[in-house]
């Protein structure tokens, strides 16, 4: 029964009633701490050094009470005179005077795993030896009333000694492509429109992937592809630290209590590049983890983690206790350095840590967590191993140096690592999500599914499984079920715009114009800085045939990103379609001068040119895309119509001859080269020509009118009757061609679209 404190009287009873209640105190201050009232916890564990300065536990849980207020200066003062307590009782005790190898230094492994192992080396020395501990609350602790009983040491809040780090999404992450459809990759990097964006579409640019990927840094632009705008996946890189994760509004759930000597973690992220994810994934660099927006984490059940053991040294025990103090101070001071992102710093100081124990596996993991953070990824593999080779079966060993293989793009060494993860602890969300995120950038988006989906059986809330499994749905084509798993993501985080606006997207894809119009509007609300969202709802707009709010769309997007080829390209595509076309043909040299490769800008503007009556410049257009996409079948047909118009058939029988090369069931190429056959006074090549329109499409008025036009051209009259009664009765429209056709009585239909 604990007895009310009340302001210290350090003088007669007063003094000894509170003498007797420094157990009460201090069981108290882990309670508060326990329960997160740190302040409070300050507040006791105070108290017990004020009554009881050699109060060895008390300085360690007050150091991590100040680690996790972010009062490093403070800790790190708690953590040294804790550390020279215990040298001066290991003069005058035989529990204490155990080397100090044999325990793990207490400043990373927090005080209550460190108490607690304490404790037990105590209790197995006592049974040895009989002798008396003669500290309080130091494993046996004598009290008033005899001795007190040895603290569980199971206090999760004291466990939570990991910070969340996730590196941020990683490239490789694609929007998705529709004709024409440029996708960005998950960083600033070039943006790749689609080539096989003629006359008919314009260039779409995706949504940026977020933090919801497994690995790391800028991938290299995508292709076009009918996929989500937006995937990603953040994994997080764990680190060792002193202090709770920031609480910043993320969801997290208690990790899996580690085995006796296994380094107690904190919350997990999702991100990423894996978004890390990335999150995905997870692009660039792992982010900080007070820049996550959402977060799930597996209360995992693994196998029992054994530690690595100890490193044989020669010398005294105090020696022993000296070196290991030495390599704690070093790696505190890296910790802190890495607080304050300077990694180059941390990696100094860890490097000194390891050169005093060059077994210190949290040195080795925390070290290989700076060089992923700096991007050198070879060196933070070697370092992952190095400290897998001092405990083998660490699952976030593994799990790090997994995140290291991704962000390197050594996606089945990723995969392998992952899966060596999921072994040891097959209950954690995170790593499934991840392993799947590795999967997806491998195109094998089933197994990508799978893993998502043992994902959020251990964790039904776990934000970015649903997201990348809804991306991945996407890709397969089962847009219904991608749907299904945005909105559920939603349901999860509705502040997400990039949500909505991957769903508006699939919405899009599916028809449902004024839904996609609703969520990105709804994007847009979230993130009014968002040039994304207005140019994928100036895209839905423009298909609703709303094209002067689709122009304010993409005006607002050049606004916002006015160096992206890609709005630039889409707001010359809505004012084609408002007839505009000298302003198109502006847009279009914007989008050209960001992006000279920009096929799909050379071909609509070469589009704009011809409306404008201006061939040759047209022809230049149409030239300068096929040097960059040579395949594009329909950039061969509007060139070679420009080519006739000019009077240059031999050069538009050139390029329909390349249509019929790659697509041998083309109509329109064979039409047209007929016509310029007829012009050039090749009418059995044309007569060839028309009859083949007409095996492919038995029913081509224009095709019928033609080839009678090429047979009175030859003086075969009654043929010629036969094709025009013929082509009269299937459109009766049809009683003359046009006269600015190509000639001979040949008429030169639109291009195709």
């Amino acid at each position: 029964m604990y007895v009310a404190l009340v302001k210290p009287r350090f003088c007669g009873t007063t003094y000894d009633l509170l003498l007797q209640n420094v157990p009460a105190m201090y069981t108290r201050g882990m309670a508060h701490e326990k329960l997160g009232n740190t302040d409070d916890a300050i507040s006791d564990f105070s108290s017990v050094l004020k009554l009881e300065p050699a109060h060895v536990n008390a300085a360690y849980c007050r150091a991590a009470c100040y680690n996790r207020k972010g009062l490093f200066n403070k800790a790190i003062d708690d953590y040294k005179a804790a550390l020279s307590k215990d040298k001066a009782k290991a003069a005058t005790s035989p529990v204490l005077a155990s080397p100090a190898h044999h325990r793990k230094g207490s400043f990373l492994m927090g005080a209550d795993e460190y108490v607690r192992q304490r404790e037990e080396k105590a209790r197995d020395q006592l049974s040895k030896t009989g002798t008396p501990l003669r500290t309080p609350m130091g494993g046996v602790s004598s009290g008033p009333n005899g001795p007190i009983p040895p603290s569980t040491g199971r206090f999760p809040h004291a466990k939570r000694l990991f910070d969340d780090e996730t590196p941020a999404k990683e490239g490789g992450s694609r929007g998705p492509s529709r004709g024409g459809v440029a996708s960005p990759p998950a960083s600033p990097a070039p943006i790749m429109p689609s080539s096989d964006s003629v006359d008919g579409g314009p260039t779409a640019l995706k949504p940026p992937l977020t933090a919801v990927r497994s690995g790391g840094g800028a991938g290299p632009s995508s292709p076009p592809s009918p996929t989500p705008r937006h995937a990603s996946a953040s994994a997080r890189a764990f680190a060792f630290n002193d202090t709770d994760a920031p609480k910043t509004g993320v969801a997290t759930a208690r990790p899996p209590r580690p085995g006796r000597n296994q380094p107690p973690v904190a919350h997990i992220l999702a991100n990423g590049s894996m978004e890390r994810a990335s999150l995905g994934g997870s692009g660039n660099g792992i982010s900080d983890p007070t820049a996550a927006t959402a977060a799930s984490t597996a209360s995992a059940s693994g196998a029992k983690i054994l530690h690595h053991p100890a490193p044989h040294r020669a010398g005294t025990a105090g020696a022993g206790m000296e070196a290991e103090a030495e390599a704690d101070s070093h790696h505190a001071s890296g910790f802190a350095a890495r607080k304050r992102g300077d990694f180059h710093g941390a990696i100094a100081a860890y490097t000194r840590a390891l050169e005093a124990n060059p077994r210190h596996f949290k040195a080795f993991f925390n070290r290989g967590f700076a060089y992923d953070k700096l991007r050198k990824f070879d060196l933070a593999v070697a370092d992952y191993s190095s400290a897998l080779a001092v405990d083998p079966q660490n699952a976030y060993a593994f799990y790090n140096r997994g995140i290291s293989f991704d962000r390197s793009q050594r996606y089945s060494e990723a995969i392998r690592d992952f899966s060596k993860a999921i072994e040891l602890l097959p209950g954690n969300a995170d790593f499934f999500h991840n392993r799947g995120f590795c999967y997806r950038k491998l195109g094998d988006f089933r197994s990508a599914i799978k893993d998502y989906t043992m994902a959020l059986e251990r964790n039904p809330k776990h934000f970015k499984a649903l997201y990348n499994r809804a991306f991945s749905h996407d890709r397969l084509g089962a847009l219904q079920d991608a749907l299904a798993d945005y909105t559920a993501a939603i349901q999860l985080d509705a502040k997400n715009p990039n949500t909505y606006l991957n769903r508006g997207t699939t919405h899009e894809k599916l028809g449902n114009l004024q839904d996609a119009d609703i969520d990105f509007s709804k994007a847009i609300e979230l993130g009014p800085g968002n040039a994304v969202a207005f140019n994928a709802r100036g895209l839905a707009r423009d298909r609703e045939g709303n094209r002067e709010g689709a122009l304010q769309d993409f005006d607002k997007a050049c606004q916002l990103d006015a160096d992206s080829a890609v709005f630039h390209h889409n707001r010359g595509f809505c004012l084609r379609n408002l007839g505009r076309y000298q302003d198109a043909v502006l847009a279009y040299a914007q989008a050209i001068r960001l992006d000279s490769n920009n096929a799909a800008a050379h071909n609509n503007r070469g589009y704009a040119w011809r409306k404008l009556g201006d061939f040759q410049k047209a022809i230049s257009d149409y030239t300068a895309s096929l040097k960059i996409d040579s395949s594009n079948v329909k950039t061969f047909n509007n060139r070679g119509y420009c080519y006739a118009k000019t009077g240059a058939y031999q050069s538009a029988i050139a390029d329909y001859s390349a249509v019929i090369s790659r697509d041998a069931r083309n109509t329109h190429a064979f039409h047209n080269r007929g016509i310029s056959f007829d012009k050039l006074g090749k009418f059995e090549e044309a007569i060839a020509d028309f009859s083949r329109v007409l095996q492919l499409d038995s029913g081509n008025a224009n095709a019928y009118f033609n080839r009678g036009s090429t047979h009175d051209s030859m003086g075969e009259y009654d043929k010629a009757i036969a094709d025009y009664t013929r082509a009269l009765d299937l459109d009766r429209n049809i009683s003359s061609r046009p006269s600015e056709a190509a000639g001979a009585g040949a008429a030169a239909p639109e291009p195709s679209r």
